[in-house]
């Protein structure tokens, strides 16, 4: 399926959002060959294809002469052993509601052949696109495996199992394969499924083994061991064993660290047992390297699952699933992990019709009846979203438990925001020499990330001079006012450079740029999302404000080597902006800089609404980090984020609002600098000084004359 075939068609499957892989289909081959044709179209569908009616008794005859002439076979029953063994090697056609469908070899034995605990698995087309997709990454060259996500309880596990019991059953031969899961215990009841699987084979696809019925440790297809001098007889060539052997092993990343493997399964990698603290994209780094060995592939990676939680295996996996994005590839052709990945939504699995097709609209309504029941217990509707997702995003949904803030709201912005680039990033330079006119330039590097800026000309670097200050050495310096602050605030956390968290990473500079509300741009206060406004009827966003301004617009996230380059960032973000920043003082380097270089009208005082006591003491430049003032931008936040929290245009921001805690406020570096910029807008705006003549103040009247006159003007 990685390479067009003569003849053939193409198919192109969507493996996530807008990421699309095309495969090649072969031939359609005469219609009397393809299952169904006889059938009318109504009546045309997937349906399995027992033993014919002399098998029975012509194998049981079979097995009776070959006890006298092992080379003996009945003409009939070897037929059909060939039949079936063409289409497990070159697929398969049926009709289905008048259309011919290829289903892969491994497809059909899947549904033909491996008998589960409730029986014989039903045909889906979605599960067809899935086993085209891993046909695909077993034939490509720059493909070492892949990643499967989607809804609980699909049987992601069990079509695995039984696609590596497809392959490790037939030649070529002196090949091994193994089952990783969450733990050790969990690879073990994989491998037990796929023994009771394999039981249940026709013999015809069951090589002679050594493992016995009922294998604990490992499937082993040798044959049987002869001893004594019976042993001496036998003359054994490459075709009278297969000596492929598969086997569940621990979790711990290095357990095939060392081995060529033909196959590897991680079972439920977004799972993971608090006990083995196992890195999943440790473990799968180093089975890439187990499956490809001496600049060669030699095997395949089959990872699946469904997420659970995310600080429980799903963060690890998310991970995973970011590098294995086939449309990000090295000079050589792999993705960073070196495997490909698949989503499959809940809307295609939950309501499939007799031909195996998914009604959406039907698995929508189901679903979003679920959500709803759910909506007021946002850690339950987290895991229900997770376990029946709609997208990838949703998939790896982050947890509500102990967030602070509506982790529904966020979390449905952040899907919005991971499937959509809202900004750019760039740069702020000084066009004529330090503290004149600024422009900004989009720049990848840039320090700067903007969900909107102004364009024209005259909405940017509104400040004017003010008098000359004397600054501590002494010399003589210009002194700056902002004449913008009506329409912009900036809220700053600053890094104590040389001090980590308490978790050991090192922290950051946070600053945002937030834009007051305009009148101009949003005349009517009122307007809110209505359901017409959203395709979704059920979309979070209904009820809540439609404003284009009082948004957060530039977010900046650095840690600067030198804290002087820090401080020059700020004051380049206030003089472009012309606006007030406010500072967390608990660090006072910054402000010291902003007075030295003549800014210091650009430090907002403390907003008085912050005050906790009648006292002229806690009217500081920047505000403080203590309790009193957390606590007030928390409710800040959490009413923000309830009105507006859908057009925060930041990943970082929301990603840290849902991992919030307070008790670790120190490694939040994005909520802190937000929570402080949500207290600027209370702070007292700056006007444009407006110059006046003193004359125009004062009446003045001629003086000549018996009496004066007015002089008018």
């Amino acid at each position: 399926m990685f390479e067009k075939i003569e003849g053939g068609t193409e198919e192109i499957l969507e493996l996530d959002n807008n990421e699309f892989i095309t495969v090649y289909i072969p031939p359609v081959p005469s219609i009397h060959l393809i299952q169904g044709y006889d059938l009318s179209v109504e009546n045309q569908m997937w349906s399995r294809t027992d033993y014919p009616d002399f098998w029975k008794i012509s194998y049981k005859e079979e097995m009776a002469m070959r006890k006298i002439d092992d080379s003996y076979r009945d003409k009939k029953c070897e037929e059909y052993r060939k039949q079936e063994w063409e289409k497990r090697i070159n697929g398969h056609w049926f009709f289905n509601n008048g259309k011919p469908v290829y289903l892969t070899g491994g497809h059909y034995y899947f549904l033909n052949w491996c008998k589960l605990d409730v029986g014989y698995p039903d045909y889906f087309d979605f599960q067809r696109k899935s086993f085209y997709f891993s046909q695909l990454c077993l034939e490509d060259p720059s493909c070492l495996g892949y990643f499967k996500v989607g809804q609980r309880g699909f049987g992601k596990t069990i079509e695995e199992i039984c696609l590596i019991l497809e392959s490790m059953t037939k030649f070529p031969g002196d090949r091994k394969g193994a089952v990783q899961s969450k733990s050790g215990k969990d690879a073990e009841s994989v491998f037990n499924k796929m023994v009771d699987i394999y039981n249940k084979l026709p013999e015809f696809f069951k090589p002679e083994s050594s493992h016995g019925s009922r294998p604990k440790t490992m499937l082993s297809w040798y044959r049987d061991t002869i001893k004594g001098a019976k042993a001496k007889e036998v003359d054994w060539t490459d075709d009278d064993e297969l000596r492929n052997e598969f086997y569940h092993t621990v979790a711990k990343e290095t357990a095939l660290d060392g081995e060529t493997m033909s196959d590897v399964m991680h079972d439920e990698i977004g799972k993971s047992d608090p006990k083995e603290q196992v890195d999943v994209d440790a473990r799968l780094q180093v089975c890439r390297f187990v499956v490809f060995r001496q600049n060669r592939k030699r095997g395949i990676i089959r990872a699946t699952s469904t997420i659970e939680e995310m600080k429980k295996g799903g963060a690890q996996a998310q991970v995973v699933w970011k590098k294995s994005d086939s449309r990000n590839r090295s000079d050589n052709g792999f993705t960073t992990s070196g495997i490909y990945r698949l989503f499959r939504s809940a809307l295609d699995t939950t309501k499939p019709d007799k031909y195996g097709n998914s009604d959406q609209i039907a698995a929508r309504k189901m679903h979003d009846a679920e959500r709803r029941l759910r909506k007021d217990d946002l850690n339950e509707l987290a895991s229900y979203i997770r376990k029946n997702p709609y997208t990838s995003e949703e998939a790896f949904m982050e947890d509500a438990d102990g967030c602070e803030f509506n982790g529904y709201i966020l979390n449905k912005r952040l899907q919005e925001l991971e499937s959509k680039d809202y900004g750019q990033i760039f740069d702020l330079d000084w066009v004529h020499g330090k503290d004149t006119k600024l422009r900004f330039q989009y720049n990848p590097k840039g320090a700067f990330y903007a969900s909107w800026l102004p364009v024209k000309e005259e909405d940017c670097n509104l400040v004017e001079a003010g008098p000359m200050i004397k600054k501590s050495d002494g010399t003589m310096i210009q002194s700056w006012r902002p004449k913008n602050d009506l329409k912009f605030r900036i809220g700053c956390d600053p890094v104590q450079h040389g001090i980590e968290t308490v978790d050991k990473r090192v922290s950051d500079s946070a600053a945002y740029v937030f834009r007051m509300f305009d009148m101009s741009e949003d005349n009517n206060i009122d307007n809110i999302y209505t359901e017409q406004d959203c395709e979704d009827p059920n979309d979070y966003k209904i009820g809540r404000f439609k404003w284009k301004t009082y948004v957060p617009i530039v977010e900046y996230i650095v840690r600067r080597d030198d804290p002087n380059d820090f401080f020059e960032d700020m004051i380049k973000l206030c003089r472009f902006f012309g606006c007030q920043i406010l500072i967390e003082n608990n660090k006072n380097n910054i402000i010291n800089e902003f007075n030295n270089r003549g800014y210091k009208e650009f430090i907002m005082y403390r907003p008085k609404d912050t005050f906790t006591a009648s006292t002229n003491a806690q009217n500081t430049s920047g505000i403080p980090g203590v309790d009193p003032v957390i606590q007030q931008y928390i409710g800040e936040l959490k009413t923000y984020i309830m009105n507006h929290g859908h057009r925060i245009p930041f990943k970082n921001l929301v990603r840290d609002l849902i991992k919030f805690r307070r008790k670790n406020i120190k490694i939040h570096d994005p909520v802190v600098a937000m929570g402080i910029t949500l207290l600027a807008l209370k702070g007292e705006a700056k006007i444009a000084r407006v110059p006046i003549a003193i004359e125009s103040l004062f009446r003045t009247y001629k003086n000549d004359g018996n009496s004066s006159q007015l002089i008018k003007r």
